[in-house]
């Protein structure tokens, strides 16, 4: 996945749900491929509180990479 998006839309029926809703499909997918981490890079700063709220965790690389991670359950 490159994007995520939410539909602009007040009145949308999945308001305030997308990114739960795809990043737990994503979850998933990663657990199927037996991945231990989902990985989410270049994530608009005003949307990180998004994700940490989902369970993701900011993370500096040692090269300055700033991305979120989030552990995948078995």
């Amino acid at each position: 996945m490159h994007y995520l998006e939410g539909n602009p839309d007040p009145s949308h029926p999945l308001k305030h749900r997308v990114a739960g809703l795809i990043l737990s499909v994503a979850e998933a997918y990663g657990r199927d491929l037996g991945a231990s981490t989902l990985h989410l890079v270049d994530a608009l700063p005003a949307v990180v509180p998004v994700y940490v709220s989902l369970g993701f965790t900011v993370v500096r690389s040692p090269t300055g990479v700033v991305y979120c991670e989030k552990e995948i359950r078995r």
